[in-house]
């Protein structure tokens, strides 16, 4: 579950567009 919360403030941080983006993140 930490890892949700870790995706998503990512997300948010890159400029979180959508559910897509918050996957793009850890990518990164």
């Amino acid at each position: 579950m930490a890892t949700t919360v870790t995706l998503e403030k990512c997300g948010h941080n890159k400029g979180y567009k959508g559910l897509d983006n918050c996957r793009f993140c850890p990518g990164s």
